[in-house]
């Protein structure tokens, strides 16, 4: 076996039997030499008195961005433009000023020119005076010369203070305000906020008050299978004469290959009515076509590693039946699938998917097939709506890619106006995939993603989930708590060529 690293550092190689034993090694992985910095704003003037925050990028002979390395922020004249230990220059008086970025033999360099600062004034206001917590609070700032003209390139910063509603011992109020004016509270109380550009500033008091959204939950059933982990589920409505009743499928972790058929028309009293058995030791994901006549199984640690997956009719699901099964170039095993307007995208091996017509489900075959070219990449899901397949791409993060998108018509915007993604589609189809836009997860936790739009704002966004087990994945594997952790990324693509994070939810 050759292993080639992508990045350096100590890295765990772990290896995985069919059973579930696993074995691990380290290797150490030299680190590159510094070959570049880049600075992250490069303005040409600066205006007397205020204060713009630098920060640099450092890549490496690989052209990957190093977080490990230093580096220092140098003026040529302090008497001019002078900074601070965390990246902050001040611009004092007129005149050219050169900065340098340094880290250890490589220096980038920087010439700005600083100007009297023609603001004499400025306005905050916000539209609302009382918000929720966790509201969104968009401040407008007007900044002005001596005629009263808006001096639309003045840097601004924005801060706050606060006291919260809760608490004998006046327990802090918490909140965020972004360097593009977004306010939002954690907790009740009275906030003011301030924004300034030099010497100039503006203030303004809100009073948030509590979301007030928890909602009671009941347990109404529970559909138990004792002898396995269950793996994903899927619900669907019945067809035929099955028309008027609901039913579901789940998969099973390290068991014998079995998929479960569920009738959940009355929740309270779920009960299995029919098992598939394949020879697989996961089945891990079930999806059904929209139209509740096909079914897809995913096969992971086939005893002869024809894994792949499973194509069923589930047309009755009180007698599901196996069509066909596809395994062609599948032998590292299929994890997820999702089934779309006669397709299956099977995501092979955790590092691409691949397109397999379905039309006929008894004989399925390739069409096409979706790969990121970046060092080291892998894939978790993928999932599709209005021709947009969203793939989860752990550190790559999520990843939009047209599969036959629905078209822009200038007629209707309907669609459009909700999924910015869309404006970008046309020239992709199942046999050529094309990436639309994608946003990365240097955590390297990008497990799943789902788009959304806000009903509230408007804003297109893709809801990225997390997937970390602190106390290791081998816990879980035998049996052991394994304390799962993570969250909801909230990616804004309104501007699908500079999608940015605007919020996370970290489950408790």
């Amino acid at each position: 076996m050759t292993i080639q690293p992508k990045r350096s550092g100590k890295l765990l190689l772990k290896v995985r039997s069919i059973s579930g034993i696993v074995g691990e090694m380290y290797i150490d992985v030299p680190k590159p030499a510094i070959d570049q910095l880049v600075f992250s704003k490069t303005p040409s003037k600066l205006y007397v008195g205020t204060v713009t925050q630098f920060m640099v990028k450092v890549f490496d002979k690989a052209k990957i961005i190093r977080d490990d390395v230093d580096f220092v922020l140098i003026s040529s004249d302090p008497s001019l433009a002078d900074f601070d230990n965390f990246g902050n220059l001040k611009a004092k008086n007129t005149g050219w000023v050169t900065l340098s970025a340094r880290a250890g033999a490589i220096t980038e360099k920087l010439k700005v020119r600083i100007v009297k600062n023609p603001v004499r004034s400025l306005s905050l206001d916000f539209e609302k005076d009382q918000i929720r917590t966790g509201d969104v609070l968009h401040l407008k700032v007007s900044a002005l010369n001596r005629a009263g003209r808006i001096v639309s390139d003045a840097p601004l910063r924005f801060s706050f203070s606060g006291q919260a509603d809760y608490g004998e011992y006046g327990l802090p109020a918490s909140g965020l305000v972004t360097e593009d004016g977004r306010f939002v509270a954690e907790t009740a109380g009275l906030y003011t906020i301030t924004a300034s550009s030099g010497v100039y500033s503006d203030q303004k008091t809100l009073r948030v008050v509590p979301r007030a959204v928890e909602k009671d939950v009941k347990l109404v059933g529970h559909g138990l299978v004792s002898d396995v982990k269950s793996g994903d589920l899927w619900v669907w409505s019945g067809i035929g004469k099955h028309k008027g009743k609901d039913f579901a499928a789940t998969g099973s972790i390290f068991g014998g290959g079995e998929a479960y058929f569920w009738d959940v028309s009355d929740p309270a009293n779920m009960k299995i009515i029919d098992t598939v058995k394949v020879d697989a030791r996961n089945v891990n994901d079930v999806k059904i076509s929209d139209d509740g006549r096909v079914g897809v199984i995913s096969r992971e640690g086939a005893s002869n590693r024809k894994n792949g997956f499973v194509v069923l009719d589930v047309s009755d699901p009180y007698n599901v039946k196996i069509l066909s099964t596809f395994n062609d170039d599948m032998t590292g095993g299929v994890h997820n699938t999702f089934v779309y307007e006669n397709h299956v995208y099977a995501v092979n091996n955790g590092r691409k998917y691949d397109v397999i017509n379905i039309e006929d489900p008894k004989n399925p075959f390739r069409v096409g097939g979706f790969e990121l070219d970046t060092p080291g990449h892998s894939l978790h899901d993928v999932w599709i709506e209005n021709g947009i397949a969203y793939s989860s791409n752990w550190t790559d993060g999520v990843v939009a890619v047209d599969v036959g998108g629905l078209k822009f018509s200038e007629k209707d915007r309907s669609d459009v106006r909700f999924n910015p993604l869309l404006m970008k589609v046309g020239k992709g189809s199942p046999s050529n995939p094309i990436k639309l836009a994608s946003f990365p997860d240097r955590k390297g936790r990008n497990h799943s993603a789902f788009p959304f739009l806000s009903q509230s704002t408007g804003d297109f966004y893709i809801i990225a989930g997390d997937e970390v087990f602190p106390n290791g994945l081998e816990n879980l594997l035998n049996n052991r708590p394994s304390s799962p952790r993570g969250g909801f990324h909230f990616i804004n693509f309104n501007d699908p060529d500079n999608p940015m994070e605007d919020a996370v939810y970290l489950v408790p």
